[in-house]
């Protein structure tokens, strides 16, 4: 008896293939299967990849949200994407009117106020208290509030999403992401050193010499 041929929708196959991976004799199979899929859409995710700007950052606490949000988006995990989009902003935002030193009708806060005030508080007003206070400019005020608006969108969903959205979408929310990290948290990064750092991945990949 000939073995089936393994066809996988990504919809429909998420509930059978936790089950195929766990089978031997189908594993090798599932294998090609993925592979083939990634061939499949190399074309599109090289472009994804190309339209983005490199990005140099050092903290590490935002490594793991920005640097998994861009690449669900290259891969077309395109929800993944802007979700953790929105996470990093609304984590991005916090530190910030942590790390400001402001007054609130003349008094100081200290650091234990802002916890308190900010920590729990709603993202639409931590991003209006930090533009009525002068922490952030009006472009990435308006940055923020449109991946408030995601957020809204996509995490707290009050109605059924649309698919020929959700590109467009994670598109817009990894470039939003960008501009807010590139105003709020510049860091530049030497000729020398971004040379290095582009020898150290061409070798990764063999590509030689850039």
């Amino acid at each position: 008896m000939k073995d089936k041929k393994i066809t996988l929708k990504k919809n429909v196959g998420i509930a059978f293939i936790h089950g195929i991976a766990k089978d031997p004799k189908f594993r090798d199979k599932l294998k090609k299967h993925l592979l083939g899929a990634y061939e499949n859409n190399l074309d599109e995710i090289v472009d994804r990849i190309a339209s983005l700007d490199d990005l140099f950052f050092t903290r590490k606490e935002y490594d793991i949200y920005l640097g998994e949000a861009r690449w669900c988006y290259f891969y077309g995990e395109f929800i993944a994407a802007i979700n953790l989009s929105c996470v990093c902003a609304e984590r991005m935002l916090i530190d910030l009117l942590m790390e400001t030193d402001f007054c609130v009708n003349k008094h100081r806060l200290s650091s234990e106020e802002k916890e308190n005030i900010f920590s729990g508080q709603l993202q639409s007003k931590r991003i209006k208290f930090a533009f009525n206070a002068k922490i952030i400019d009006k472009l990435t005020f308006n940055s923020f509030q449109k991946l408030d608006k995601f957020r809204q969108k996509y995490i707290h969903p009050n109605k059924p999403l649309q698919g020929k959205d959700i590109y467009e979408d994670a598109q817009n929310a990894i470039f939003l992401l960008d501009k807010i990290t590139r105003i709020c948290f510049p860091y530049k990064i030497e000729t020398s050193e971004k040379k290095k750092l582009k020898k150290i991945v061409y070798k990764g990949i063999n590509l030689g010499t850039p």
